[in-house]
């Protein structure tokens, strides 16, 4: 079985690069990477991902969620698959790339959105 990696929180925002100077000047996190509508930041041991309030945020099957890194994504999803079929539709996201350069599928249990990625493995130059 694969190995979960780190969990990581996702945090809504209307504003990510107010929220990210936030966390940078008040807080004191290094930004780890930022893309359109997201930030990654850490400090230590903690991380915490930016990312900008849309429309479907206010579904309350969306209010919170954990970015959960894992070693192999698609192991981990076929793993769980028997289970993840059962749900709604509407409550699993199979894998698929991001333009953030991560792997990831998404899974939703009442008020709670869990995404498991890892990154895409960069191509050699």
């Amino acid at each position: 079985m694969t190995r979960l990696i780190d969990l990581t929180p996702l945090a809504p925002v209307t504003d990510v690069p107010a929220a990210t100077a936030f966390f940078q000047d008040v807080l004191g996190f290094e930004l780890v990477a930022a893309f359109d509508g997201f930030a990654y930041l850490r400090r230590d041991g903690a991380t915490i991902r930016l990312i900008m309030a849309r429309g479907d945020m206010n579904d309350a099957a969306r209010q919170q969620g954990y970015y959960i890194d894992v070693e192999d994504v698609d192991a981990l999803h076929e793993t769980l698959l028997p289970a993840l079929s059962k749900l709604p539709e509407t409550h699993h996201q199979p894998p698929a790339d991001t333009s953030y350069g991560q792997r990831e599928f998404v899974v939703v249990y009442e008020a709670l959105m869990l995404v498991f990625g890892q990154p895409i493995p960069k191509e050699p130059s």
